[in-house]
């Protein structure tokens, strides 16, 4: 876009024309670039390794009517597509990045990277979306003052990938299917769901909104939110950190090796596990504070210690040998403890709040 027709969209916005006065003038421009100059501009690369497609033969109709004011939200919806070459070995790097809208990333059987990006215009100027590939590595850029939302769809071949980097802002973080060494999700004011996903290192994090993971198979699972749930499914880790605040925490039918579970003002839930697998040492430390935590359906042998103030401790283990019962602070061992080849140590403490194991 030409500098005289941003003036004239300049002039708009700050009210010394009317939308039909602009229209009048921008049409008696002459063309910027582009066989349909200002209206309707389509731009195809073929032969590289990406193309870009934008619908819609309104476009600077599309950029007053945002000005002005006149479309409902930010302004009027954009819509771009993007697809990598065939992709023949590992992919190093893939970072997305949306804004105020949602980025979903799900594995397929396919052979090329596909991205499907709509958007919507913050301003009168193109965003400059590219679809970027160096050694391996595939980025989305644009220019993120440009839009005001940037939702992302994106398919990716099912080979193995080293880093991948999803981010959006205010909008949800989804991702399915995939292999990779490191998964680094994130996002605001929005909630993340991770499933059917094995890598390296998991990391999840947001804030006000809740966090589920669920067929998770990582060495290292760590989640992070505040004032929202997290929940952990049938998953498997040496090591799972959950933490959230003013929420409670949910596990159920996992096998992890270490689980650090901490949060505030609620409870904590453990079920089915993390302890039905491979490894002959488990350990469960969980904190919270004005909240109850309850234990049940643990499947071997345990040491329990267990400590809360202001509230009570309600066990329904039979045949438990006792080492301890003093107010508030328990601890026990299962008989055959010691020679168990598989075994937990858990640590429950609260305030505030009951303590149940069963």
């Amino acid at each position: 876009m030409g500098e005289e027709h941003l003036k004239v969209l300049q002039m708009l916005s700050d009210g010394k024309l009317d939308v039909r006065e602009a229209d009048k003038l921008l049409r008696q421009l002459p063309p910027d670039g582009g066989q349909e100059g200002m209206y309707g501009r389509h731009h195809n690369r073929h032969g590289g390794y990406w193309h870009r497609e934008f619908l819609g033969q309104d476009f600077v109709e599309n950029i007053i009517e945002n000005i002005v004011g006149e479309t409902a939200g930010f302004g009027r919806q954009f819509h771009a597509v993007f697809s990598s070459e065939p992709v023949a070995g590992p992919i190093n790097r893939l970072q997305l990045a949306g804004k105020n809208d949602s980025v979903d990333v799900y594995g397929y059987s396919g052979d090329c990277i596909k991205l499907d990006v709509t958007y919507k215009l913050k301003r009168g100027v193109d965003p400059m979306f590219a679809f970027k590939e160096d050694n391996g590595g595939y980025r989305l850029l644009y220019d993120e003052g440009a839009v005001s939302s940037v939702k992302i769809v994106a398919e990716v071949p099912r080979v193995h990938v080293g880093q991948l980097f999803v981010e959006s802002k205010n909008a949800s973080v989804t991702l399915r299917g995939l292999e990779a060494d490191n998964c680094d999700l994130r996002t605001k004011n929005a909630g993340i769901n991770a499933r059917d996903v094995k890598c390296g290192e998991l990391s999840a994090q947001t804030s006000n909104a809740s966090i589920d993971a669920e067929r998770v198979d990582a060495p290292k699972i760590t989640i992070t939110t505040s004032n929202a749930g997290v929940k952990l499914e049938q998953s498997r880790a040496d090591m799972a950190r959950l933490s959230t605040s003013n929420a409670s925490v949910q596990t159920r039918g996992n096998d992890v090796r270490q689980l650090y579970i901490n949060t505030s003002n609620a409870g904590i839930r453990l079920e089915d596990g993390p302890f039905n697998g491979q490894y002959p040492l488990y350990s469960v430390d969980a904190h919270t504070s004005n909240g109850n935590i309850t234990a049940q359906n643990i499947r071997v042998p345990i040491m329990l210690r267990a400590s809360t103030s202001f509230g009570h401790i309600d066990l329904d283990l039979p045949d438990f040998k006792e080492f301890r019962h003093a107010g508030g602070h328990v601890e026990l061992k299962s008989p055959g403890y010691d020679d168990a080849r598989q075994k937990l140590d858990i640590a429950l403490y609260t305030s505030n709040g009951s303590i149940k194991v069963m």
